[in-house]
């Protein structure tokens, strides 16, 4: 290798290896800032975005405590069978014995946020070994975005307060996907949630892992345990996988680069998922509460809100369909021009259709058959030879798309979308100011990544603004627990000999909106009542009555007798009747409300709880007792 080249390779190692230290840093200043801030009377839960989501999760982990390999749902009291497997929490778990479960997180989303920029640096070097394209592209991978901070709000997925008016007409009243969906872009990502994080760097080596079987069948059997892995703990992102490889063949195929031998191995990478799917599909087959779970209705948001959570990124890209050839010797730049001409009538149409979408699903099989196909036939116009921009083009065409796919849970489909764009926007940039030195190029660059960044910057601000405010995003459920709720989650782990089952009051949000300042209609301060079923299922390993929306089978009738189980006007009857739900071989407790305190006199009020069975705890908020 020549000195100078070997010299930039390794500059270019540094920075990534900078990047990345940076970005786990930066993961962890919530956790941090969280637990200095904990006091005796308020302790820190650890997850500001999507609390109950990750109650999932720690109920997962707290079962890994105990050596569980095979889990069950602890947010239903149905029958089941305990068969889940799920492989990162179940070792997370174990790695929260010893640093407890918030940190056990914490620390895994900083790490994987760190390794996930060594990856992407090394996926950038199969397209050049240029550092000041690395560079630029790798900033923009981790801080791309869209528009969102133009109409930013703290809490919530529609537009509640006045911003600007032909923006919030053009989004239909919706917040753009930058603003709340973080697994679809990567800082918001690094900062909320482990389970993303590791899903893409799973993602991003088996990307490598196809890439580098073009000649050997040495990557395959890694690629194959990616699979393998991610299958397992996410595999919706497998599904997304196979449908751009789709396009990936299709568009390399039309440049002649795809070989029988190359397929072959692509086909053994994907086999590896093979195992897990089958495991889930039995699962599938014998366990009514996973049945239930897979049916939960979770759309994917507006085109409109897609296409503004990504604008930024895709304008740049857009451009560089048309100005910058992957091909230094093509003499055909009208097919290139077709292809980006066919991306933007694809594109803007969606955009004039989406009106339309209300809720359900955006298109029908048979529309989105039509779609997918239309985005390869430009994904092939685009197509150059170099192997990575043809996948990278495959999984921002196909990508754009493959979240309407019409089946359940279609907006997981979006996972790690910036990626490809902010890679291509990269590519854009980068051949476009070549020519250029300096100061002028440097400040160019910067400038772009900052503004392209500065949605996803903001995630990271309103994380520290719901650690002051002490509320979590979902407005219910508490950020930090009080004397009361850390005695309750003491007792329930010191009684995790028996299976215990909780009825706990649902939560209710306390909006600062008195009807006077608009702006107060964002602003919420701690719940009134907090939401303990999530919390006491994932810090405890108990099961909940009504824990979780997409979790508990029939959450919003369980939600509903919930609080009616703690209501004066509750008639015995209904209140065994919900009991008898219960498994009889579980305790029964119920967390209530302590009479007096949020104003339960009256027929509408809250009965006393403590006369609902034996007080195991009784502080000045609520109360915890044990009915069997």
């Amino acid at each position: 290798m020549i000195p100078n080249e070997s010299k930039i390779k390794d500059e270019g190692k540094h920075f990534a290896l900078l990047v990345a230290v940076i970005v786990a840093a930066i993961s962890l200043l919530p956790m941090l800032i969280g637990t200095v801030t904990s006091t005796v009377n308020n302790a820190f839960v650890g997850y500001p975005n999507a609390t109950d989501d990750h109650m999932v999760y720690a109920a997962w982990m707290k079962q890994a405590q105990d050596f569980r390999f095979f889990f069950d749902n602890r947010f239903a009291v149905d029958a089941q069978p305990g068969l889940t497997v799920h492989l990162y929490f179940f070792v997370l778990g174990l790695l929260s014995k010893i640093v407890g479960i918030p940190w056990a997180s914490a620390l895994a989303k900083a790490f994987f946020a760190g390794f996930f920029v060594i990856l992407c640096q090394r996926l950038l070097r199969k397209f050049t070994e240029d550092l000041y394209t690395i560079k630029l592209t790798l900033g923009l991978v981790v801080l791309g975005g869209g528009i969102g901070t133009l109409v930013w709000h703290k809490f919530g997925e529609a537009i509640t307060i006045e911003v600007n008016e032909q923006l919030t007409n053009a989004l239909q009243g919706r917040l753009p996907t930058d603003v709340w969906q973080p697994e679809g872009f990567v800082f918001p990502s690094m900062l909320t949630n482990s389970l993303f994080m590791v899903s893409m760097c799973l993602m991003i080596g088996i990307i490598l892992a196809l890439l580098e079987s073009k000649d050997s069948w040495k990557p395959v059997l890694c690629g194959a345990g990616c699979v393998f892995v991610l299958t397992n703990i996410h595999s919706y992102d497998v599904l997304l996988m196979l449908l751009v490889s789709v396009g990936f063949i299709a568009i390399s195929s039309s440049r002649k680069r795809m070989s029988g031998a190359w397929l072959l191995r692509g086909a053994a990478i994907f086999a590896g998922g093979i195992p897990s799917g089958l495991w889930i599909y039995w699962v599938l087959q014998k366990d009514p509460v996973f049945q239930a779970r897979a049916a939960t209705l979770t759309y994917s948001p507006n085109f409109r809100q897609v296409f503004f959570g990504y604008l930024i990124l895709m304008v740049f890209a857009i451009i560089g369909f048309f100005f910058v050839n992957q091909k230094a010797d093509d003499r055909f730049p009208m097919r290139r021009a077709l292809g980006g001409i066919g991306v933007i009538a694809i594109i803007a149409t969606l955009y004039l259709m989406a009106p339309n979408h209300r809720d359900g699903y955006f298109m029908t099989p048979t529309m989105f058959a039509g779609v997918f196909i239309a985005m390869i036939v430009c994904g092939c116009l685009l197509a150059g030879d170099n192997d990575l921009f043809n996948f990278v083009l495959a999984w921002a065409l196909v990508g754009l798309v493959a979240m309407y796919f019409p089946a359940l849970f279609q907006r997981k489909l979006a996972i790690g979308l910036s990626i490809p764009w902010a890679i291509l926007a990269g590519m854009t940039l980068s051949s476009l100011l070549k020519d250029r030195r300096g100061a002028w190029r440097t400040l160019a660059s910067a400038l772009v990544v900052c503004v392209a960044g500065v949605s996803s910057v903001r995630w990271l601000e309103r994380e520290l603004w719901l650690i002051k405010d002490r509320v979590s995003r979902t407005t219910t459920h508490p950020l930090f627990l009080s004397r009361t709720m850390q005695d309750i989650v003491i007792a329930l782990n010191d009684r995790s000999s028996e299976k215990r089952t909780v009825i706990a009051v649902p939560g209710a949000a306390n909006s600062r909106y008195d009807g006077e300042d608009p702006k107060d209609i964002d602003e919420f301060d701690p719940p009134i009542l907090a939401d303990l079923n999530p919390i006491v299922s994932g810090l405890t390993g108990a099961y909940s009555y009504a824990g979780h929306w997409s979790e508990t089978p029939d959450y919003l009738v369980r939600r509903k007798n919930a609080l009616k189980f703690f209501m004066t006007n509750a008639r015995q009857e209904f209140r065994q009747s919900i009991i008898d739900e219960i498994d009889p071989n579980s305790s029964v407790y119920a967390i209530g409300p302590t009479y007096g305190t949020f104003g339960q006199q009256g027929k509408s009020g809250f009965a006393d709880p403590e006369r609902l069975g034996e007080v195991i705890v009784k502080g000045n908020d609520y109360v915890l007792v044990k009915i069997r």
